[in-house]
């Protein structure tokens, strides 16, 4: 009997890999209430249309959405939905993972015992262990309109008041986003298996080399939550969110449903209702009715409003690169390339080494590959005439 009772607990007090289940409904609910407070509007940032990378040791890390796909600019309510990682990972950068690590404390998450320097800006994509009862648990509290109580599992467990944590009207946003169909149809199709019969907060999760997979749900009565994988940490037969655990939560909601009936999303009062464009994608923007949050105060320290400014977008500090020795020299060359922070670019100077390298038009120049330790600064007119530095 103990060895059965260790089989069944350890999927759900053993840390696992999460991929995008657990940290990103925080991201977007910081999003949420530091922007504007429209899911259309409040877009954070969007793929730009091209890969997003960081220095990993020695290396480089290319962040990528899940289907491969770059969608360039897009709404807050499409790159959640759509669970795309690339506007995850820029918005953890924008709100700080500090940030992102306290609400998660705040909310149950137990593992996460690390510094905010040690998870960095992947935290959003799965990039720390989390249990499955820490999961449901802080789903839990989304559905209880941003109220945190420990979870338990005995019924006359003697349990504490309810602590407030997220702002009632953002839960009440982020459970519109998490049960609209038509704003997942970009990653997961039309009619998908997350599309549940009646209105459900739903989101997975897929872990490196398919080796956790997740499936989140909730609506007014019921939290649920499903694990699949090998307990001796291997992978899988490539599941997904969708394909492995998904059709196993729509089984539970429907037997739960049967013993009583569906009790809603609830929907905040506080929110107002309003006609906006949202983005994913080229144009046009897709017309849509949404809803807009208002004066929402929330309990989670504010994140930084720092304005973004022009800065190198590669190469990364610190960024090691390799000469192939069996092609010509003369092919191997560089792209350097200016983050440009939304503005528009007149003229840039770009200097290698302290000497001068290009005069371009672009925020982009391409540098025939020397080997050594090399220092790029490029001196930067926008078309406002103001000069400035990267």
């Amino acid at each position: 009997l103990g060895q059965r009772v260790s089989s069944i607990t350890m999927p759900v007090r053993d840390r696992r890999r999460a991929g995008a289940a657990p940290a990103r409904f925080h991201l977007e609910t910081v999003r949420l209430w530091s922007g504007d407070g429209t899911p259309g509007l409040a877009t954070g940032h969007g793929d730009r249309g091209h890969p997003l990378a960081e220095n990993v040791r020695e290396g480089l890390h290319r962040y990528r959405n899940y289907s491969g796909r770059y969608y360039g600019k897009v709404s807050l309510r499409y790159a959640l939905a759509n669970s795309l990682n690339i506007p995850a990972v820029k918005t953890a950068q924008a709100v700080g993972v500090p940030t992102i690590l306290d609400l998660l404390h705040r909310l149950g998450f137990g593992t996460f015992d690390q510094t905010a320097d040690f998870y960095g800006p992947a935290i959003v994509l799965g990039d720390g262990g989390v249990r499955l009862f820490d999961l449901v648990q802080g789903y839990a509290s989304l559905a209880r309109h941003g109220r945190y109580l420990p979870l338990h599992v005995l019924a006359d467990t003697p349990q504490p008041d309810p602590v407030p944590v997220l702002p009632a009207p953002v839960t009440s946003l982020l459970a519109s986003i998490l049960s609209d169909p038509n704003a997942r149809s970009a990653e997961f199709g039309a009619d998908s298996v997350l599309d549940l019969p009646v209105p459900t907060a739903v989101k997975t999760g897929t872990s490196s080399d398919y080796r956790d997979i997740w499936a989140m749900g909730f609506d007014d009565r019921y939290t649920v939550g499903v694990w699949m994988g090998r307990l001796d940490g291997g992978s899988t037969d490539g599941l997904t969110g969708s394909s492995g655990p998904a059709p196993v939560l729509r089984q539970i909601f429907a037997r739960l449903r049967t013993a009583a009936p569906y009790a809603g999303l609830w929907h905040s009062p506080v929110l107002q209702p309003v006609h906006t464009c949202e983005w994913i994608g080229p144009p046009p923007c897709v017309q849509r009715d949404d809803w807009h949050l208002g004066d929402v105060h929330a309990p989670v320290s504010a994140p930084s409003t720092t304005t973004r400014r022009v800065a190198i977008a590669r190469p990364l500090p610190g960024e090691m690169l390799a000469i192939d020795p069996r092609l010509p020299a003369a092919t191997q060359r560089y792209r350097f390339s200016l983050d440009t922070a939304g503005q528009a670019i007149k003229r840039v100077v770009w200097q290698l080494d302290g000497k001068p390298l290009a005069t371009t038009t672009e925020a982009a120049t391409s540098w025939q590959i020397v080997p050594g330790p090399h220092t790029l600064s490029a001196r930067v007119w926008l078309d406002d005439g103001n000069p400035g530095h990267a």
